[in-house]
């Protein structure tokens, strides 16, 4: 079994290091541009408040950059490590839930997602967002059994969690309600290491109150920054739904396009009802993982615009769990050959959208470092070059 979950891990890494040269595109090169040119406090009391998130990942690759640099390569390999670490973690949650099988199925599954491959290779903190909720949930799994140092992890956690992604939050709200719900017992011991990570969050909370104005005013000032950013809408949980099945990528053909995504759900669902009929506590923590933070997320989107599918990618882990949990029936020797075939084709339906991501270079990033280099190319006095954002509509000329 170590050999499989080794091979898991570095069919992981692998994937995540295909085209990870590519182009960064905007959002990356303003944070890689600032790591790079600010000083670490600005960094943290100017910058990070204009990019409306906590500054945990801009410190961390704050000092990343100086060791290994800022190339495209080099200014993702963070995000790459924690993809690979939240596999790993995957693995673990599993097997302390279900079994070394389910842990193996789990693993297995998001090593080759879609959607956690890109955002594997973003840099930005949605990856080390991930990563911190799947290491909250791991540690409260060990502190729920009182197990050695598990209360000190999971206040490492919760302080990971706070200094990611403000999304992430809803982690640590459906965290709070399995406990109260359905581990009582333990919840002196769980606050007890709840409050103790979030005493780290005290300094930022000086600042976020002027972050939290800004984006408000951002968000009432400019034509269709709620769009941009996600608001309330059954168009965008629809959109969480399809991305998570397929990933980023997109076709022309969008009749393919549905039918791919509808072939992804359908076999995913058959899969899990099995699963989720027997709702043990198991199950429950799980749903609860996915099911919480999306219903918050909609409900916060209703007064603050932040219901984008990829702040969500934390509960990517809890679904492929359920998924591995539920093939870990599959009999390789076809007597539950329709179970066998739903993980073939879930499996199938992965490689197949990975791949147009990873090979095919119109479903990347923008090509700025291109736009750019055609720019300087061209570049002289009679020269204008207009660059229209259609997202907010807004214009620039340089």
């Amino acid at each position: 079994m170590k050999k499989s979950l080794f091979a898991i891990l570095a069919l992981s890494l692998l994937v995540r290091l295909i085209s990870l040269n590519q182009s960064l595109w905007f959002d990356e090169s303003g944070t890689v541009t600032a790591v790079r040119q600010t000083a670490l406090v600005p960094l943290i009391n100017v910058y990070s408040i204009g990019d409306f998130h906590p500054p945990g990942y801009f410190v961390m690759l704050w000092g990343w950059v100086r060791i290994f640099g800022s190339s495209e390569v080099a200014s993702r390999l963070p995000s790459v490590i924690f993809g690979v670490l939240t596999v790993f973690l995957t693995y673990l949650i599993a097997k302390k839930l279900f079994s070394e099988k389910t842990g193996l199925l789990a693993s297995f599954l998001l090593a080759l997602a879609p959607l956690h491959i890109y955002y594997s290779q973003e840099a930005r903190m949605y990856s080390f967002a991930a990563f911190a909720v799947a290491l909250s949930f791991y540690a409260l799994l060990k502190l729920l059994k009182m197990e050695k140092f598990s209360l000190l992890l999971y206040a490492f956690s919760v302080f990971l969690i706070l200094y990611s992604d403000y999304v992430a939050y809803f982690a640590i709200f459906a965290q709070l309600i399995f406990v109260v719900v359905l581990k009582r017992s333990q919840l002196k011991n769980y606050l007890s290491s709840l409050v103790l990570g979030s005493f780290t969050i005290i300094p930022w909370l000086f600042i976020f109150p002027s972050q939290l104005e800004i984006g408000r005013k951002t968000a009432g000032s400019l034509t269709g920054w709620r769009d941009v950013v996600g608001s309330a809408s059954l168009s965008e949980l629809t959109t969480l739904v399809a991305k998570v099945v397929v990933g980023r990528i997109s076709f022309d053909n969008k009749l393919f396009y549905a039918g791919l995504v509808f072939l992804a759900i359908a076999v995913c669902l058959v899969a899990l009802v099995p699963v989720v009929r027997k709702m043990g506590d198991q199950v429950k923590l799980l749903l609860i993982w996915v099911g919480v933070p999306v219903v918050v997320g909609l409900i916060v989107s209703l007064f603050i615009p932040i219901f984008s599918y990829f702040r969500f990618i934390f509960i990517l882990p809890p679904f492929y769990i359920l998924l591995g949990a539920a093939f870990d029936k599959v009999d390789f020797n076809l007597r539950q050959k329709w179970l066998s075939l739903g993980l073939v084709v879930v499996v199938l339906i992965e490689i197949f959208c990975s791949a147009q991501y990873l090979f095919v270079p119109a479903n990347q990033r923008e090509d700025w470092k291109g736009a750019v280099s055609y720019v300087d190319s061209i570049d002289d006095a009679k020269t204008l070059v207009l660059f229209k954002d259609v997202k907010v509509s807004s214009s620039y000329a340089y």
